[in-house]
């Protein structure tokens, strides 16, 4: 569909709405426009549409190389017009869309759309929601997702007088859900709400000279307050930013002195103040919190500061430390910071800045000046991916500039936990907040990602919210008394906005009682062998400590399991070939427990004689030679197999030459030249040519095998859609059957019985691969690789129809 274009369901039982409804997405497919009708809001419109929630997939976020000249410089634009054009701030990727909040000042209404930067040199708007009848939207300084209510993609944003929430899921149709007004809330700008942190269901809110608002939204239509603290109980002058991560958190001053205290909020409701400091930290401008360092950006000639930043009374008794010194003086007025994999990035007025924190002191290593040619402001810089969004805080639009020229490979690590891994006699009302180096997607967030659990049980029911690198557990149930609790993170499941996911597994443990239970360790699975289908296979396990004894469960990976056993060794017989997944599980005698997995593999017994398959390059172990095609030179050359690896010959065959096949007994080379339409045959010794064998015109050869007895020659031809039977003695065609369109792969099986054809396009009810029978020379069955409807889409795979076909 077109940027814009939207399709939708209405229900039958009121075809008023779904006409009325119909007529405006007609208006706003012709104007390129998402407005929010007047009036509509999440509530009714739930009775109106049937929207299929939580499965809008945009384009993404690009993930480009870029040259070096270009880097710390403007490479694409994002404008939000209004009159005159709206003020930018900090950005999110919702659903594969770039979310963007546009203001035009103060005491507006704040605008808001969805722009497709699937290629960051030219981004796109997909979808505009233009001053909406009930926003009271403001520059978006800082908001919150979460999926926690009928998993939805709520975002609770900053207002002029208090906040807003709104429903993202689909961003073709946004819905408004509530307006939340905050008693003595100004709509001033350092005095009003400047700052929220969403905790799922609770909302803590920077209300300015109004204090801290704690506000109760597990009923997103009717959020309640349920607790405010002045500032003189805060114990700083003005709160300007708050920000929380599990059962911690941090609030400041901003602009205009200094002021920060750090809050204990394991109870929800109720935060109390644990340390106040007005006096030795350097004006902020503002801050930002990752794996226990508090970064701020200043406001006066010190730009950075850094401070470590726990409630581990061990480490430092006041709960703050400054680390390192002070750098970036002269840089201009301190805007606002992100983190990425060690690294800050962060505006200021006339440039973005990035800055190594990954050592101490910090040291800038890049800047740029985004070029904008209309009275820039650069205030905010929010990274995605290998860019920076150099948000323009004056209007007029704001550029996307590259930080590193390299594709963004790294995924997201966690960097801090809170409550702090080996901490005891927390609260039963407890969350669980993580930092991650980098901004992730809350479609990753999920109790299979993200796990709470007791150690060894099942995982805890909560929501889950994602803000500025940080994601937050609220479970649904208070904790149990006397209990170790455990965080896992698994590899692979947490993404970051273009897609890569966490390297590494994370494990930390906090209890309910006064002591972390001890679990099973130092646990290992014997040496890995494979194994062959209908043969025993043992499995053993060694050197575990602990509280023993203990008992073993083996997940053998088919589908079965063992019994509970205190036997160290068991034996498996398998009945198929695959790779399996084993997973056992030790149990102490005090019920925790300790999972370990390693793969096995099995085969069916190799056969006597191997089989054949088409290649760029073959390995002649007769004469110690590999021989390879060389498509870009219209060559084949060939090498000596063992050191120096000399070239012994190359010659000169037909255009493009796509696939060899080494002729047994006799070691010849045959070549497919896909754009001459011919064979190539030559001397696996010498590279002399011995024939040229024309082929039906534009039938494109592409990939040659033998039968292991060197007795038939088979070959794909990708332009006809044909496989061909060749006498290699007499090299006249003795067989030629329709295999399909596209067809690229040929391999021969052991037995020489059956031949094996990939097509490289399929149809789109799945993948292809045409097996022929080899005594009556027809097709006997094909094989359909189906759809894969789960993978997630990374630089190297994706879900979707396994098209491109090649090798078999």
């Amino acid at each position: 569909m077109s940027a814009g274009s939207v399709s939708r369901r209405f229900k039958s039982s009121n075809r008023a709405v779904a006409l009325a409804a119909l007529l405006s997405l007609a208006a706003c497919q012709q104007t390129g426009s998402g407005d929010v009708p007047s009036g509509q809001s999440a509530a009714n419109a739930e009775t109106e549409t049937e929207t299929v929630r939580h499965q809008v997939t945009g384009p993404g976020l690009g993930n480009l190389t870029y040259a070096p000249s270009e880097l710390f410089t403007k490479v694409g634009a994002v404008v939000d017009d209004a009159s005159p054009a709206g003020h930018h701030a900090a950005v999110a990727m919702v659903n594969g869309y770039l979310a963007t909040i546009y203001v035009v000042g103060l005491n507006t209404k704040g605008s808001f759309a969805f722009w497709d930067v699937s290629n960051p040199r030219s981004p796109q708007r997909a979808y505009n929601y233009v001053a909406p009848t009930q926003s009271q939207l403001r520059e978006a300084h800082a908001f919150g997702f979460t999926n926690g209510f009928n998993n939805k993609f709520y975002v609770f944003a900053q207002s002029n007088t208090g906040f807003q929430i709104w429903d993202w899921t689909d961003p073709a149709n946004a819905l408004f859900v509530k307006d939340m007004v905050l008693p003595n809330a100004t709509s001033s700008d350092y005095g009003g709400v400047w700052w929220l942190h969403l905790q799922a269901p609770y909302v803590y809110v920077a209300g300015g000279t109004a204090g801290l608002f704690v506000v109760d939204a597990s009923n997103p239509a009717s959020p309640t307050i349920v607790k405010t603290l002045t500032n003189a109980q805060l114990g700083i002058p003005r709160i300007n930013q708050v920000q929380v991560i599990g059962n911690m958190m941090i609030v400041n001053y901003t602009e205009n002195g200094t002021g920060l205290s750090l809050l204990d909020i394991s109870d929800p409701a109720n935060p109390v103040v644990k340390f106040t400091d007005t006096t030795s930290i350097p004006i902020p401008y503002s801050t930002i919190f990752n794996g226990g360092k508090l970064a701020t950006a200043g406001k006066q000639s010190l730009m950075m500061s850094m401070f470590d930043v726990t409630f581990d009374a061990s480490r430092h008794p006041n709960g703050l430390a400054r680390y390192g010194t002070d750098v970036g003086t002269g840089l201009g007025g301190g805007g606002y910071l992100t983190w990425q994999d060690g690294f800050l990035q962060g505006g200021f007025s006339t440039k973005m800045v990035k800055f190594d924190a990954r050592s101490l002191p910090l040291t800038q290593v890049g800047s740029g000046d985004p070029g904008v040619p209309y009275n820039g402001d650069v205030d905010f810089a929010t990274t995605l991916g290998n860019l920076v969004f150099a948000a323009n805080d004056e209007g007029g639009g704001t550029a996307l500039m590259p930080h590193q020229t390299a594709p963004d490979t790294l995924g997201p690590s966690v960097t801090f936990v809170n409550p702090l891994d080996g901490s005891t006699n927390r609260n039963l009302k407890s969350r669980v907040g993580l930092t991650f180096s980098d901004a992730v997607d809350l479609n990753s967030i999920n109790s299979a990602n993200v796990i709470v659990r007791p150690v060894g049980g099942t995982a805890l029911a909560g929501r889950y919210s994602t803000q500025s690198g940080m994601v937050n557990f609220f479970p649904n149930a208070a904790l149990a008394a006397n209990t170790t609790y455990e965080v896992v993170v698994p590899a692979g499941g947490v993404r970051d906005y273009v897609g890569n996911t966490n390297p590494t597994a994370f494990l930390s443990r906090f209890s309910t009682g006064s002591a972390i239970s001890a679990d099973p360790d130092g646990c290992t699975i014997g040496t890995y062998t494979p194994g062959l289908v209908g043969a025993s296979v043992t499995f053993t396990v060694s050197g575990c400590s602990g509280p023993a004894p203990f008992t073993y469960v083996w997940d053998f990976g088919d589908g079965t399991s063992s019994a509970p056993t205190g036997s160290a060794s068991v034996s498996k017989t398998y009945t198929s070939p695959r790779h399996y997944n084993v997973i056992l599980t030790v149990t102490g005698n005090n019920g925790n427990q300790l999972s370990l997995n390693r793969r096995q593999t099995i085969t069916y017994p190799v056969t006597a004689q191997k089989p054949t398959t088409s290649s760029t390059i073959v390995n002649d172990s007769g004469r110690g030679r590999v021989s390879v095609v060389n498509s870009d030179g219209n060559t084949v050359a060939s090498i000596d197999a063992t050191s120096p690896f000399t070239k012994r010959w190359e010659v000169s065959v037909g255009k493009f030459p796509r696939a060899l096949a080494l002729q047994a007994p006799s070691g010849d080379l045959w070549v497919s030249n896909q754009d001459s339409s011919t064979l190539s045959v030559l001397d696996g010794g010498t590279g002399a040519s011995k024939a040229v064998i024309p082929l039906p015109r534009g039938s494109r050869p592409a990939g040659i095998a033998f039968n292991p007895a060197g007795t038939a020659v088979y070959v794909a031809l990708e332009g006809t859609g044909r496989l061909l039977r060749l006498n290699p003695s007499t090299r006249a065609i003795t067989g030629d059957i329709d295999v399909g369109s596209k067809p690229r792969g040929v391999a021969v099986t052991a037995d020489g019985a059956r031949i094996l054809v990939t097509r490289l396009v399929s149809p789109v009810t799945g993948g292809e691969v045409r097996e022929v029978s080899a005594a009556s020379f027809t097709v006997a069955r094909t094989f359909v690789l189906p759809e894969d409807t789960t993978s997630q889409s990374t630089e190297s795979d994706g879900p979707g129809l396994p098209n491109y076909v090649q090798a078999v």
